[in-house]
C-alpha cells in the first residue's frame, strides 16, 4: 500500500516538473521570438529612417544646385527658399524621433512639390531675364545706331556748313600794286619805282563772283606794310580798325563795294602825303581783307 502511494507521488511530481519545464520552454521560445522581432523592427526602422533622410538630403542637394546654377536670380525667391528650409527642418525632427513613416512620407512629398514649384518659378524668371537681356541689347544697339546716325548727320552738317562757309568766301584775282607819280595837275598817272617821286599807291584786283553771298554793300580793307613791318594808317582809333581772324587790326584803306554776285574790278588808292616819312626803300606789301578774313596780297618795291 505504501509502495503504491510513493509511486503515485512520484508520478505527480514528474507531471508537475514536466508542466513547469514545458512552461519554461514555451516562455523561453516566446521570449526569443519577441526579442528577435524587436531587433528586426528596430533594424527596419533604422533602414527606413536612413532612406527617408537620404531622400531629404538628395532633395536639398538638388535645391542648392539649382540656386547655384541660377545665381542672383535665386535672391528673388528668398521667401520660397525659406519655406523649403523650414519644411526640411521639420522633416529632420520627425525622422530624429522616428515619427510615423506615412506622416514623414507625406511631408517629403509636400516638400518635393514646393521644390518643383521653386524650380518652375526660377526658370520662368530666367527666361524673362534672358528676354530682358536680349531686349536691352537690342535697345543698346538701336541707341548706338541712332547715335552713329546722329554723328554721321552732324558730320554731314558740319561738312555742308564748312562747304557753305568756303563757298561764301570771296577771292581776289589779278592783284597788283603800283606806285604813281601825277603829272598835268593830277590828270596823268605815271608809274614810278622811285621813293621820292611816289604820290599814290594803287592796288587793283578783281573781286570774285559769288552766288552764295547775298548782294549788297561789302567793305574791303587793305593794309600796306613797309619793309620794316610798320603798317600805314591815318589813325590808331577804333574807327580806323577792323577784325580779322579774331584780331583787331588797323587798316590803310577802306572801300565799300556794291556787290551783285558777279565778279567786279576794284581799285584802292592810298595818297602819299610825305614819301620820305611814310615810305622807305625796299619791298612793301599790300594785304586785302573782306568779311573778317584775308582774300589775297601783293607787293611792290621802291628805290
Amino acid at each position: 500500500m505504501m509502495k503504491n502511494e510513493g509511486t503515485n507521488k512520484y508520478k505527480k511530481l514528474s507531471i508537475i516538473l514536466g508542466i513547469v519545464a514545458a512552461i519554461l520552454l514555451i516562455t523561453t521560445v516566446v521570449s526569443f521570438f519577441r526579442v528577435r522581432t524587436v531587433v528586426i523592427d528596430n533594424r527596419s526602422k533604422t533602414e527606413i529612417n536612413q532612406t527617408l533622410q537620404f531622400e531629404l538630403d538628395t532633395l536639398l542637394f538638388n535645391h542648392e544646385q539649382i540656386k547655384v546654377e541660377y545665381g542672383e536670380l535665386s535672391i528673388e525667391l528668398e521667401e520660397k527658399d525659406s519655406i523649403i528650409q523650414a519644411n526640411a527642418d521639420e522633416i529632420r525632427r520627425l525622422i530624429a524621433r522616428q515619427a510615423d513613416y506615412n506622416k514623414i512620407k507625406k511631408k517629403l512629398d509636400l516638400l518635393r512639390g514646393i521644390s518643383q514649384d521653386y524650380v518652375q518659378r526660377i526658370d520662368s524668371l530666367y527666361r524673362v531675364n534672358e528676354e530682358l537681356v536680349v531686349e536691352n541689347k537690342r535697345m543698346k544697339e538701336d541707341v548706338r545706331r541712332f547715335q552713329q546716325t546722329a554723328t554721321d548727320l552732324e558730320m554731314v552738317t558740319d561738312s555742308l556748313q564748312s562747304k557753305i562757309q568756303t563757298a561764301s568766301r570771296f577771292k581776289a584775282y589779278g592783284i597788283s600794286a603800283k606806285t604813281i607819280y601825277l603829272r598835268s595837275g593830277g590828270k596823268r598817272e605815271v608809274e614810278t619805282d622811285r621813293l621820292r617821286r611816289t604820290q599814290q599807291i594803287k592796288i587793283r584786283f578783281t573781286l570774285s563772283e559769288n552766288l552764295v553771298v547775298e548782294p549788297g554793300k561789302k567793305d574791303v580793307y587793305c593794309r600796306i606794310a613797309r619793309p620794316d613791318g610798320k603798317v600805314l594808317y591815318k589813325s590808331d582809333s577804333e574807327d580806323h580798325s577792323f577784325v580779322a581772324d579774331g584780331e583787331r587790326l588797323q587798316y590803310s584803306i577802306k572801300q565799300s563795294v556794291d556787290f551783285d554776285k558777279k565778279a567786279r574790278s576794284v581799285t584802292l588808292t592810298w595818297n602819299v602825303d610825305d614819301p620820305r616819312q611814310e615810305l622807305m626803300t625796299g619791298r612793301h606789301y599790300a594785304m586785302l581783307y573782306i568779311d573778317g578774313y584775308q582774300i589775297g596780297e601783293t607787293s611792290f618795291d621802291l628805290r
